[in-house]
């Protein structure tokens, strides 16, 4: 950092290594300071969006997810997680917005395809679901979790008629 005090990495390292430490207050600091020079830097944004949901401050931590997922838009990790939040906090609409929008960019990623389909069976939109879910199937044709996920679907379609 005192090299070069406007590379992120250096704070978010750092940082992590602290919270290995049990010196979270330090890492804390750290990436504070970090905002302060590169407050658009979604890498800091999202660390520090971490941070406060350990801290149980999750409500908050929505502000800087949302950050890191404008600033890095083709980061899938990113808007995977910053949907998950939205979704743990009733507000699916918007967790699905983000979600479709990342899946565009990364249209094979199975977090965002999965979380898309959990979401969907949750609003009890499950042709939508089962849309995801043989999508994932084709990304994964071996994986028999999903083959159950399917069959499961196609199930409670049946059942709904």
């Amino acid at each position: 950092m005192a090299i070069d005090p406007y590379f992120s990495a250096s704070y978010v390292n750092l940082a992590d290594m602290f919270r290995d430490q049990g010196n979270d207050p330090k890492g804390i600091e750290l990436i504070n300071e970090g905002l302060l020079k590169l407050p658009n830097d979604p890498d800091l944004n999202f660390t520090k969006a971490l941070q406060l949901v350990r801290s149980g401050k999750n409500k908050e931590a929505l502000a800087y997810l949302d950050r890191a997922v404008y600033y890095a838009p083709l980061n899938a990790r990113y808007a995977y997680v910053y949907g998950v939040a939205l979704n743990d906090r009733g507000q699916r609409d918007k967790a699905v917005l983000v979600l479709e929008k990342s899946l565009g960019k990364s249209p094979n990623d199975g977090n965002l395809i999965f979380m898309l389909m959990t979401i969907s069976r949750q609003k009890g939109e499950l042709r939508l679901a089962l849309k995801y879910a043989d999508r994932l199937q084709k990304i994964f044709p071996d994986n028999a979790q999903i083959r159950q996920q399917v069959e499961n679907l196609k199930r409670q379609i049946l059942n709904q008629k």
